[in-house]
């Protein structure tokens, strides 16, 4: 995996007290989905083994939240290009988190993970580690999954529009 879109769920927002619940990594050039789940696959040497495949890893907001997130954790080391996407969106004009500009730019999301925000992730993993609701686990995935294939889209369209000079105003 050369190049891989990667996304974090997490128990919240505190680097000190909150734990990484899912990571994912999408290749769209393979369409290769890859879900690291905590307490199944995600464990240190998993997860150096695939970012260590990786040249160019590409977040929204990444730089700030996922990847330091994943070195207080696990102490991966960066050997990889960081591309993140949430900085580039104001090259035209955007404003907002991932999902906002997905609607801005006409994005669209599955009807039934439509609306959710990163507050749902949590509750989701509560659901599933203290009542066992498999269902939960499996909109967790799918709203991974949306995440990074939507970000894919996000970035794609920000790089045409940058490229041709177009903005969002």
């Amino acid at each position: 995996m050369k190049k891989a879109y990667m996304d974090i769920e997490t128990t919240g927002l505190s680097f000190k007290r909150d734990k990484i619940t899912v990571v994912g990594f999408y290749d769209p050039e393979k369409e290769n989905l890859i879900q690291l789940v905590r307490d199944k696959s995600l464990d240190s040497r998993s997860l150096e083994r695939l970012i260590n495949e990786i040249d160019t890893m590409i977040t929204f907001n990444g730089k700030r939240f996922d990847v330091p997130f994943l070195e207080r954790k696990y102490s991966i080391e960066r050997n990889f290009e960081h591309k993140d996407v949430c900085m580039m969106k104001s090259k035209i004009g955007l404003k907002g988190g991932l999902k906002e500009i997905e609607r801005k730019l006409g994005v669209e999301r599955e009807e039934d993970i439509d609306g959710m925000k990163g507050g749902s992730a949590p509750e989701l993993w509560r659901r599933y580690r203290r009542k066992g609701d498999r269902e939960a686990m499996k909109k967790l995935l799918k709203y991974n999954r949306a995440d990074l294939e939507k970000l894919h889209e996000v970035h794609r369209i920000i790089r045409e529009r940058v490229k041709s000079g177009s903005s969002i105003r």
